[in-house]
């Protein structure tokens, strides 16, 4: 059984870091031999496989068609993996 958790378009805003991912990984910098060997010491192969669908959500809601009127629906393993990538782009 999972587990998920439900956020309105504000808690959305409020507690998901898309913005920052999303600008980190449209910069130069995501695209440098340095991020990728960090990330191979840091994220599992799950969670790289993971982070590419993240990355394509942080874009489209920033980028393209911002949050969901209706809100977002997610496990908490996806939720913890939205902050650990949060934490990476701000430290690169």
């Amino acid at each position: 059984m999972k587990l998920f958790l439900e956020f309105s378009p504000e808690e959305v805003q409020a507690e998901i870091p898309y913005q920052i991912i999303a600008e980190t990984t449209s910069c130069s910098i995501w695209n440098t031999g340095r991020r990728k060997r960090l990330m191979a010491e840091l994220f599992t192969d799950y969670e790289r496989n993971r982070i590419s669908e993240i990355k394509m959500q942080a874009h489209i809601w920033a980028f393209v068609k911002g949050v969901p009127k209706k809100g977002v629906k997610m496990t908490i393993r996806t939720y913890k993996l939205w902050h650990k990538l949060a934490e990476f782009c701000a430290s690169i």
